[in-house]
């Protein structure tokens, strides 16, 4: 098997792993897995220059479309693909608490397995759940005018430790054609304007918008010797600006004590949303809580399971057999006392009785008894027979009652 140079994929934004050597064609089937993504998933679109991260659409219940994120390590095909959502977002046992997707076919992977394969059935698999709900509360109107001696508007915000995807910092990637076997260039420019990408070049803070006038926070504490990149705005924050009057955001671009009061409510609403992600992080690990003491409690059941069939096994045995037989002589005296049983007897005897009295007739006839022996023993048989007829006669009618 031939071998190629030393293969190096760029780690997401701007990270690099380490140079290693794969087989020829690792390149090309690499390429090829992609290709067939983006022909299974038209809608899927690219977040990275070197084609390792993807996006795909998830539609839950009710309706809301959450992304899943696609990462290809530089060894892949070889290693599996990472897929992720959001946290706090899914319940499912495919889903992890930091939001990674691991189903049967992740955990064992096979080269040959297809990552087109593998993100349709996580699609089809996770597609229609309900979402998990998270209490976001209502942000605080905005103040324009004079700041309060204790309005916190210098004051740091939450530090994010998130690196963006290059549409955070403001690129959009459009989606490469299904075959395509280089980005788009409309990205990364002419080829000899466009530097290869480094951990500094895609570190740095793009250009800050404080030309525009809107002023950044401060740097994050600890984040000395990294360049943290601006955070995104979201449609919150937004939406703070949509009530204002032209007059309004004429002034707030004039005068600085009214853009720092704006400022400075944008960084409330921020902490506000920050303590709602810290609620349901302490909501996240009561449920691992509760998970783990569920986990030990079919450990508990296991073990009673194994003490049942150590029992069954060993006293249960012989005294279930015990019992068979008690069972077993039971129903053989009821046998004997069942009043049909006894109803056959009586009729039985009945009939041994006539017969007997009828040989004792013929008996005298033929001149073998004498009339004394003959009116003894017939007496007597006649007697018998009479008294156990009379028993069966008033037995068999309450029998049928009894059956009926």
């Amino acid at each position: 098997m031939s071998y190629s140079a030393p293969y190096t994929v760029p780690y997401p934004y701007g990270f690099q792993y380490a140079q290693h050597s794969y087989p020829g064609n690792h390149g090309e089937r690499r390429e090829r897995e992609v290709c067939g993504l983006l022909a299974q998933f038209p809608t899927a679109r690219q977040t990275s220059y070197d084609r390792s991260q993807f996006e795909v659409l998830l539609t839950l219940s009710p309706g809301r479309q959450v992304p899943i994120q696609i990462f290809l390590p530089p060894p892949f095909p070889l290693e599996p693909p990472q897929l992720t959502v959001p946290q706090g977002v899914l319940s499912h046992r495919w889903v992890e608490p930091n939001g990674r997707i691991m189903n049967e076919r992740l955990r064992a992977w096979n080269p040959e397995a297809g990552l087109a394969l593998v993100v349709r059935e996580a699609v089809e698999g996770l597609q229609g759940l309900p979402t998990l709900p998270v209490a976001v509360p209502p942000a605080p109107e905005p103040q324009i005018g004079p700041a309060p001696a204790s309005h916190p508007y210098n004051a740091p915000s939450p530090p994010s430790y998130h690196l963006l995807r290059p549409q955070a910092a403001g690129v959009n990637l459009p989606s490469p054609s299904a075959c395509s076997t280089s980005p788009p260039g409309d990205l990364l420019g002419p080829p000899a304007a466009q530097p290869p990408p480094s951990s500094s070049a895609a570190l740095a803070a793009p250009p800050t918008p404080s030309s525009a006038g809107v002023a950044q926070p401060p740097p994050a504490p600890g984040s000395a010797g990294i360049a943290q990149p601006p955070r995104k705005a979201t449609a919150t924050d937004v939406s703070q600006l949509d009530h204002l009057s032209n007059e309004d955001l004429a002034r707030i671009l004039t005068d600085d004590q009214a853009f720092l009061d704006l400022v400075s409510h944008i960084q409330l609403t921020t902490l506000a949303r920050t303590n709602s992600l810290e609620a349901t992080e302490e909501l996240r690990a009561q449920n691992v809580q509760l998970a783990n003491k569920n986990l030990d409690l079919v450990q508990q059941f296991k073990q009673t399971g194994n003490v049942i069939n150590v029992i069954r096994a060993t006293d249960y045995n012989q005294v279930k057999k015990d019992y068979d037989n008690k069972v077993q002589r039971q129903q053989k005296v009821l046998e004997h006392l069942d009043p049909r049983i006894l109803l056959r007897q009586l009729t039985d005897s009945a009939k041994k009785l006539d017969e007997q009295s009828e040989d004792i007739l013929e008996q005298f006839e033929n001149g073998q008894l004498e009339i004394e022996q003959y009116v003894e023993q017939y007496l007597a048989i006649r007697h018998k027979y009479h008294t156990q007829e009379y028993m069966r006669a008033d037995i068999e009618p309450k029998i049928a009652i009894d059956n009926s």
